[in-house]
């Protein structure tokens, strides 16, 4: 059976998007159920900070963001919060996110490190100056916003976008990682990495975000951009994630449209590394069951690293 996924559309945008292009996607690989909303949908990608149910020892609570402050770094003004003492975490978040992708993240990992979340060029409060992004460019955004804030280095949290910005900056300034944890990573932006029904559900969004644009509504223009980098990127040779010393934890959801055998090769060519695949998890899972994925993290970042052994495991203890 063909996974059904759920697109929330902006009312506007059947003033100008085809109805003969929905079709032709709607007859392809994928079902798309069209839910028409009458919401503001400021960026493409940008969903509920929790789209799950939060129950038990998995409800992180509510959060409340302080004022955060603004950086000039790499050309742009980059909007940016801390919080807490210590060693820096640096949170990266998703394609269409913001500071607030991380509210299920920020106050557990503050009792213990110093926090900054960002948000990234192009989403949230941070501007751009750019006719097109990449993962490259993105990563220098981060690199000279450390910089700016005199850290040496930081353990980073990447979740879809900042886990590829993640290991991008662990290839090209792998001084300014202690350690990395990513979510639902990829090396490529073709079928050997993202399910087809997630390609061609980009193709709906990019059509519908340039009519948009055609039809004279301009802010779409980085919702286009955001759509362009998901669909041509990233473009990382696997063989780069050799030069990788740090330790990274690779994690993924059984459900995820990250094809799970792309997250078992990017596991498999890190020289230092440790997987973690949930059950039952999709592509949300940091926002549906945080204490589980905030808890895996802080063990990964907390505890004496040691290099995968199959011996270790017939040792009886």
């Amino acid at each position: 059976m063909a996974p059904i996924l759920t697109l929330i559309v902006p009312v506007d945008f059947f003033n100008s998007v085809s109805l003969n292009f929905i079709i032709e996607i709607f007859m392809n690989k994928i079902i798309v159920v069209f839910l028409l909303t009458v919401c503001c949908i400021n960026c493409f990608g940008q969903r509920p900070v929790a789209p799950g149910k939060l129950s038990g020892a998995n409800k992180a609570g509510n959060f409340e963001h302080i004022e955060g402050s603004y950086a000039a770094v790499n050309g742009i003004t980059m909007y940016y919060e801390q919080y807490g003492e210590g060693e820096t975490v640096l949170l990266i978040h998703e394609n269409g996110g913001s500071v607030a992708s991380f509210n299920s993240q920020i106050n557990f990992f503050s009792k213990k490190f110093k926090v900054i979340v960002a948000d990234s060029r192009a989403q949230g409060e941070s501007d751009n100056d750019a006719d097109s992004l990449s993962y490259e460019l993105m990563t220098e955004d981060y690199y000279a916003l450390l910089e700016k804030l005199d850290i040496d280095s930081a353990y980073i949290i990447g979740f879809d976008d900042g886990a590829v910005i993640g290991l991008e900056m662990a290839i090209y300034h792998p001084e300014k990682v202690k350690m990395l944890a990513i979510f639902s990573a990829r090396l490529q932006s073709d079928s050997s990495s993202v399910l087809d029904a997630s390609t061609d559900l980009l193709m709906v969004y990019k059509q519908m975000f340039t009519d948009s644009i055609k039809a004279g509504k301009k802010q779409y223009k980085s919702d286009l951009l955001l759509t362009n980098l998901s669909l041509h990127n990233p473009q990382i040779e696997p063989e780069l994630l050799l030069n990788i010393e740090i330790p990274v934890l690779v994690m993924s959801g059984d459900k995820d449209f990250i094809n799970l055998n792309h997250t078992l090769d990017i596991y498999k060519q890190l020289p230092h590394a440790q997987l973690s695949i949930f059950p039952d998890a999709s592509h949300y899972f940091m926002h549906e069951t945080p204490m589980l994925f905030n808890n895996s993290v802080m063990k990964f970042f907390t505890k004496t690293f040691q290099d995968r052994d199959v011996n270790d495991t017939l040792k009886f203890k």
